[in-house]
């Protein structure tokens, strides 16, 4: 079968005109002469009418031929060879178009990804009406899977947007040969079509083995290289904020460029107002962090976003955030023989705060109960000198649930019953009492309990002191970190995680002035505080925008139904997009998780509304792995004889294919045959005498 790779170029053919109206107004001059006698000039011109005519005629069709063939090499022809390649009867075909941001890239003739829909029509025009087509793209879905015909197939393609998400090519090929190997056919083929970005062509994992069940013709699309600034991520200083904290937004800058560049803008944007501003300086393939701060001046959700300016990539030059200011924190005391005074001045004056102290065994049979152990954020055990079985069940069960358990021991603590209390929990262990004044000489300010404490770091005049403590062992299954520690590198104040990787803490004294000034000093405030302020669940700044992300831990137990709702989040705090989903909700040891993975397709903040609690916010982002505009060249891609092939994008598919074979060769020999025996022609005519 005879076809036509570049049809277009048939319009040259009006080109055929020019020489056929050059034949038929003929502008050369006659010039007369007279002669006295002219019978032997009228026998001349009788007997050279004839040759002339023909030679006229074969002069126009040289020239007219010339034409054609010229245009039909530009529009190369070729003849389908069928049966040398493929065995008689039905091929499938799977073509996966990389339809991610990158393929937003202007090439010569339009973006890249329109530029794949072509080449993915041309795939299916190489092949049978009655073959069976497979259109893969970067999301993966159900209906992705199923084999259409050619022309479902062609609509496929036709309808097909770009998609935040990305695949790395060595999942694409995988799901490719899968369906091809399951696939009842003589024949079977898969392309990809792509711009093979590095960060996503993991051609590494594609060995010889990986084309074992179809041949694969990879296609690349080259666009012009473009510089790329982008925001990567963003991180708060503290894991949740009350009205009046003062917010820092760490924010990492990268230059994917070769150049520096200077006085690259930043904007924070919260609540659509702008409330910080930067601008940095980067150096080629760079990058830094830039602290922006605001102050959080209400309660409830907030939303805003971190922008810089950026062209022409400019789907990652917006970060967008969102936290909920921390409700009413509830703090349960467990007091041994009567309650702590100095937590009750700290926490009961405190409006923002629910306080309350019980006595051990009103605090086991509280916490037993399911409704009322989920509803305490933080739990402080204060010197119980008698640990029950079924109190330390209770705080075993509220840690592994998520809980924030903070450990005062007596000084005269059963080091077993304490052993059985901590050892479960991955904290230290009690090994001694220890007497003798001794002052702090260590703080983690980088810790999050005293990240936001300091503007300067005290001197040790300024530090707690300790007359007596318990000598504090780790094991192997401790897991903690010391956050006050003594000359000798002993921890008076310990962090611990149980198997929620919640943090726990522990005190090595009694929280007492005849044990330590610590309940006296300005530190106590922050240390019990942060504490319980902290003892939320940490709130993601944002979540990442994924057909197959993992579930997002909300702030706070949510029931279902609920409703999901955006997008928000821009600058000037206007609604972005009309949406609104019913996403699934999980519960898990008092904790609620949603799954939005099949509803956000879009960056912003979405609004997470239920009939029975207050609205949260959440923020989503594209993932950054697009943002380097980096990819593999030709010779980069798999090159496995037999297996697989590579195909420049301006070489018609039905060629490379193997079973097509170019006639515009021939045409363009062809063409200068003509042009030569054209002229020839035209060389002999003027040699001929004029026409009298």
């Amino acid at each position: 079968m005879l076809f036509l790779a570049h049809p277009l170029f048939l319009i040259g053919l009006a080109a055929v005109a020019v020489p056929v109206v050059v034949h038929l107004f003929d502008l050369r001059r006659y010039r007369k002469v007279y002669f006295s006698n002219v019978d032997r000039l009228e026998a001349l011109q009788q007997a050279s009418r004839h040759e002339s005519q023909l030679r006229r005629r074969l002069l126009l069709a040289s020239r007219i031929a010339v034409v054609v063939f010229l245009v039909l090499a530009f529009a190369n022809p070729s003849i389908d060879r069928g049966g040398d390649t493929l065995q008689p009867g039905t091929t499938a075909v799977s073509v996966y178009i990389d339809n991610s941001f990158s393929m937003l890239q202007q090439a010569t003739d339009g973006d890249l990804l329109e530029c794949a829909k072509r080449k993915a029509a041309e795939v299916a025009s190489a092949y049978s009406p009655g073959d069976r087509f497979q259109l893969l793209t970067n999301r993966m879905a159900g209906e992705e899977f199923h084999w259409l015909d050619r022309d479902d197939f062609l609509a496929a393609v036709d309808e097909l947007t770009v998609s935040p998400n990305s695949v790395m090519l060595s999942e694409a090929v995988r799901r490719q040969q899968g369906f091809l190997h399951d696939a009842q056919v003589a024949n079977r083929r898969a392309y990809v079509v792509s711009d093979f970005q590095r960060t996503t062509s993991d051609v590494a994992c594609l060995p010889d083995s990986a084309f074992s069940d179809a041949p694969c013709t990879f296609i690349p699309l080259r666009a012009a290289t473009v510089d790329n600034v982008y925001l990567d991520t963003l991180v708060f200083d503290a894991p949740s904020f009350r009205v009046g904290d003062r917010v820092v937004v760490e924010v990492r800058l990268r230059n994917a460029s070769g150049r520096m560049l200077e006085q690259v803008p930043l904007y924070l944007y919260a609540d659509g107002r702008r409330r910080a501003q930067s601008a940095v300086t980067l150096a080629p393939h760079g990058e830094t962090v830039v602290p922006l701060h605001f102050v959080v001046d209400h309660g409830g959700a907030v939303e805003g976003c971190v922008v810089t300016s950026d062209s022409p990539v400019t789907f990652d030059d917006t970060l967008f955030f969102a936290f909920n200011v921390a409700r009413r924190i509830s703090v349960l005391e467990i007091y041994g023989n009567s309650p702590n005074p100095w937590l009750h001045r700290l926490f009961a004056s405190d409006t923002t705060l629910l306080f309350r102290a019980v006595s051990a065994a009103d605090g086991a049979a509280l916490l037993s109960s399911a409704a009322a152990g989920s509803g305490y954020d933080c739990v402080i055990l204060d010197e119980v000198e008698q640990l029950s079985s079924r109190l330390v069940q209770t705080l075993h069960d509220y840690a592994g649930r998520g809980g924030s358990l903070v450990v005062v021991p007596p000084s005269n603590a059963d080091r077993q019953q304490y052993d059985a209390l901590l050892q479960p929990l991955h904290a230290p262990l009690l090994d001694g009492w220890s007497t003798g004044a001794v002052q702090v000489s260590g703080i983690d300010f980088d810790n999050m309990l005293y990240r936001s404490v300091f503007e300067s770091r005290p001197d040790n005049s300024e530090t707690p002191r300790f007359n007596g403590r318990h000598r504090l062992k780790n094991v192997g299954s401790t897991v903690s970190q010391p956050l006050l520690t003594l000359p000798a590198g002993e921890a008076v104040l310990s962090v611990f995680y149980s198997s929620s990787q919640r943090p726990c803490y522990l005190f090595a004294a009694p929280l007492r002035e005849e044990y330590t000034d610590l309940v006296a000093q300005p530190l106590f405030v922050p240390t019990l505080y942060n504490m319980a302020l902290y003892s939320c669940p940490p709130q993601q700044p944002y979540h990442l925008v994924s057909d197959d992300g993992p579930p997002v831990d909300l702030p706070y137990s949510v029931t279902s139904p609920a409703t999901l709702s955006g997008i928000y989040g821009a600058a000037d705090g206007a609604q972005q997009g009309s949406f609104t989903g019913m996403p699934r909700i999980t519960a898990t040891g008092g904790r609620s998780r949603l799954s939005a993975s099949n509803l956000v397709s879009s960056a912003g903040c979405y609004r997470l509304s239920t009939p029975s609690s207050e609205t949260l916010s959440l923020a989503f982002n594209y993932q950054r792995r697009e943002s380097v505009m980096e990819f593999l060249s030709d010779d980069e891609l798999p090159d496995y004889a037999g297996r697989t092939l590579t195909l420049a994008a301006e070489r018609p598919v039905a060629l490379h294919a193997g079973h097509a074979s170019s006639l515009s060769h021939l045409c363009l020999w062809t063409a200068l045959v003509m042009l030569l025996a054209e002229v020839l022609l035209a060389r002999g005519r003027r040699n001929r005498p004029a026409k009298e």
